[in-house]
């Protein structure tokens, strides 16, 4: 999941105008993908790429569990990849495109930053420098809204060796990239545990995500979902003192007490920043499977099948943030063979498919499944405060390319809902959605089919 400024709260247009009520959602899910056509609408912003094409953004927004997209159109070419969501914070969004070659290297990427607000003085899509040849990988960058017009801060930690790193960063009133060393103000805390080899994984940070917390300090926060949070002020008052302030996560005691290895934390975990009573706080989900891997390979996705047998999400908050494992207070832990599920909510699952097992080898027959053997992944805290919603991607079989998006009410038990969340164009190593609160920035006026 992408930064979010911690705040208090099908493809087709068409199908984001069905029954969203009177109001703007809350925050939204976003496509990480975007969208490779003109979807024009009230939000529209348009900009130029390196090549001085013109290049229009449109945003669809849909309250979760439906997904919301971003239509990315430039008229005279085409684009050799899919547009990428990076980071979404307040009214801002940053994202990549391939403008040039194949869209395999980073050098063929422009980078923009797209206001999506309901003045459209203000609206607008700016085209920011490449940071070559001092690129980065998508996952350690995140963007910070200023206060004081529409100035905003571009940021990328890069690791150089283990708690020394380089912070890259675009102040959009200076209009181009600087660099510094920044490093741990203090050394990390000792784990409460013994940390058994397997999961050595966790004395080395690896950023996941980014997290944009704000307030008059800038903080942002480069995520490791298993082992912390990196947090660095980008506008406090002493800009020669670059250290960084170390938050751990509740160790996946899973892994350490079993003979299960710790896998790619993505799929697994999950983060939110909120404000909460004028102070930063953090939410964090956790999916935990159980599953085996089958003798044969799937013959619909060309990947090695697995059966599951069941699962369950556990969620944490911190309002403290001090820097301590004790910080963190455990909240709920649902299992999926638990989960009730209302007659509606249990008509929309049968209709999406994922309760039926489709053969996955010559022989086979089609399997009705409970909903503890769907296969789940990327566990999402809701950006609402009140609410105790975690969302996850759920597919038909592994690696499936489409998608599902279910809401469990961690606090009732509860399914929610079941959304089709689309179907990806290929494999990518980040999150499959961003989170935001960029819907607010809205009005009614403004906002696509007139919530």
């Amino acid at each position: 999941m992408s930064g979010e400024t911690a705040a208090a709260g099908s493809a087709s247009a068409p199908s984001h105008r069905r029954g969203h009520g009177s109001s703007l959602p809350a925050w939204i899910l976003l496509d990480a993908e975007g969208s490779m056509e003109s979807r024009r609408n009230a939000m529209t912003a348009v900009g130029e790429t390196r090549n001085k094409l013109s290049i229009e953004m449109s945003l669809w927004p849909a309250p979760p569990p439906l997904p919301s997209k971003l239509f990315v159109f430039c008229p005279g070419a085409t684009l050799p990849d899919h547009p990428q969501v990076l980071s979404v914070a307040d009214d801002l969004i940053l994202l990549r495109v391939a403008v040039a070659g194949r869209g395999i290297m980073l050098d063929d990427c422009d980078y923009f930053v797209y206001r999506a607000v309901a003045d459209a003085k203000r609206r607008s899509l700016e085209l920011i420098p490449h940071p070559q040849p001092d690129t980065f990988r998508d996952a350690v960058v995140g963007i910070l809204p200023r206060a004081g017009g529409d100035l905003y801060t571009v940021a990328a930690l890069v690791a150089t060796m283990d708690d020394e790193y380089i912070l890259r960063r675009f102040d959009s009133e200076a209009g181009c990239w600087t660099s510094m060393a920044v490093s741990m103000e203090a050394p990390r805390r000792e784990f409460p545990v013994e940390i058994p080899d397997k999961c050595r994984r966790l004395r080395h940070h690896i950023t996941t995500t980014v997290i944009t917390l704000g307030g008059e300090a800038g903080t942002m926060g480069w995520v490791d979902l298993w082992s912390g949070i990196l947090l660095y002020d980008l506008l406090g008052e002493d800009q020669d003192r670059r250290t960084m302030r170390h938050i751990p996560l509740p160790l996946p005691m899973h892994a350490i007490n079993s003979k299960a290895k710790l896998r790619c934390p993505d799929t697994l975990r999950g983060i939110a920043a909120f404000m909460n009573h004028g102070r930063a706080s953090l939410k964090l989900a956790e999916l935990q499977i159980s599953s085996q891997r089958l003798a044969h390979t799937d013959i619909e996705t060309g990947w090695p099948a697995f059966a599951v047998d069941g699962w369950s999400i556990t969620t944490w908050s911190n309002t403290k943030m001090a820097g301590l494992y004790e910080d963190w207070n455990e909240e709920f832990t649902v299992h999926a063979s638990e989960i009730k599920i209302s007659e509606t909510v249990g008509l929309q699952l049968r209709k999406s498919g994922l309760l039926q097992h489709k053969p996955s080898q010559d022989g086979e027959a089609t399997v009705e499944l409970a909903l503890q053997n769907v296969p789940v992944c990327e566990p999402t805290p809701s950006l609402v405060v009140e609410e105790d919603v975690v969302y996850l991607m759920a597919r038909t079989e592994f690696m499936h390319p489409k998608a599902w998006v279910l809401a469990v009410d961690m606090r009732n038990n509860a399914l929610l809902g079941v959304a089709e969340f689309g179907t990806e164009s290929g494999l990518h190593d980040d999150a499959a959605y961003r989170t935001g609160t960029i819907s607010k920035y809205m009005s009614l006026s403004t906002a696509p089919g007139n919530f």
